[in-house]
């Protein structure tokens, strides 16, 4: 979900990569800075970071805690990961109650064996033999002993997130050097019993492989040919979410009815009077719905989006309730909006053949004439989750 995360990942690996082979230790500065970026960009680099702690005091690299350069990279990634703390504690530290919040009630309960085999079927079936390969020969080889410590961050952090019920994506940025030391290793075993013949096989097995794989990655087969494609190769839609699955796995139907509810919206917001749009605003329940209505609404000319699920809780806060009289509402029934307001009228639906079974066959009313203080009740609407 987070492509900058792999990135900032890759290059935490390649400065440690240059520590271990140059034992540079001002290098450790360079390490501070990107990791206190990363920090800035999503909170899983420490799922790097904690492991790597941890894996130091079983490797050589033990030696860089005596190093004054080790801390004052420390004290870097601290002091620019600084105003996202204080940002925490001035509000509350939603970033802890979005954590505790998602594991208690969204994400599925996944065991350790779980999420090993989750690491096959994310990093694909056919790529196992290479980056298994790798970490082996990181932990148990002497030609690649001197790497050790990277094969134990990978053990610490698989660890560390298996225990904690992730979902198994949470790991993907951690592959890189063990696709490395894994094809390393199957080149230079070829090379040693003069095995030529393996080297096209190798590349023949590893493009079959990536196209049988391929569909279940990057969408391009139709959708009625995929859903047959997963069927023909036993293949279940599976979510580390709670969430009902359709026909299509959730990374794919999530791309399904977002312009489509747009436009929905557009059509009941465009039947109003041009004196009631005024006071008009768009209520939705959660972040993916709220981003297509900002994201298309442009083009459609729409109001204001207010939704309470995470981040979009946070800006709906800096946004002027008191001139709100009707609402146009996606989801619920009819009596979980008469609470707030007078009348609550039935004015289209969302149907989406394939998108997430909770965001399909979804109502939108309006809600005219609301008799308690939107403000105070925003407050209590908060999802963190």
């Amino acid at each position: 979900m987070n492509s900058f995360d792999l990135v900032f990942w890759a290059l935490l690996f390649l400065i440690l990569l240059k520590i271990i082979n140059t034992s540079n230790s001002k290098l450790w500065l360079l390490f501070g800075l990107i990791a206190g970026l990363g920090l800035l960009n999503k909170i899983s680099i420490a799922y790097f970071l904690l492991p790597l702690a941890g894996a130091m005091l079983f490797t050589p690299e033990r030696k860089f805690y005596r190093d004054k350069f080790l801390w004052l990279g420390g004290v870097t990634a601290l002091v620019i990961f600084m105003p996202y703390i204080i940002w925490n504690v001035i509000n509350n530290f939603p970033t802890i109650e979005f954590i505790q919040n998602a594991s208690r009630y969204k994400i599925s309960e996944i065991t350790p064996l779980k999420f090993f085999t989750g690491q096959i079927l994310e990093l694909g079936p056919f790529n196992l033999p290479i980056w298994l390969s790798g970490l082996i020969l990181l932990l148990f080889s002497q030609s690649m002993s001197k790497y050790k410590l990277i094969g134990f961050i990978y053990l610490f952090a698989f660890t560390l997130l298996a225990l904690q019920n992730s979902k198994p994506y949470y790991l993907a940025a951690s592959y890189p050097p063990l696709f490395a030391a894994g094809a390393i290793g199957i080149s230079g075993l070829i090379a040693s019993r003069k095995w030529n013949f393996l080297k096209p096989a190798v590349i023949i097995y590893t493009i079959i492989g990536g196209i049988i794989i391929m569909p279940f990655a990057i969408p391009i087969l139709p959708v009625e040919s995929f859903i047959k494609y997963s069927s023909s190769l036993g293949i279940k839609n599976e979510s580390a979410e709670r969430s009902e699955l359709g026909a299509l796995p959730q990374h794919f139907a999530d791309r399904f009815g977002w312009e489509e509810m747009t436009i929905e919206f557009a059509r009941i917001y465009n039947s109003l009077s041009e004196e009631e749009k005024k006071y008009t605003v768009i209520a939705v329940g959660n972040y993916g719905e709220a981003g297509a209505l900002n994201y298309y609404g442009r083009k459609y000319r729409l109001p204001r989006v207010f939704c309470p699920h995470n981040s979009h809780w946070l800006w709906g806060n800096e946004q002027n309730f008191d001139d709100i009289k009707t609402v146009l509402i996606l989801g619920g029934e009819p009596e979980d909006h008469l609470d707030a307001f007078k009348e609550v009228t039935l004015a289209g639906k969302v149907d989406i053949k394939f998108s997430m079974p909770y965001e399909n066959n979804q109502p939108i009313y309006i809600a005219r004439h609301p008799y308690v203080d939107l403000r105070k009740g925003w407050m209590d609407e908060k999802i963190f989750i």
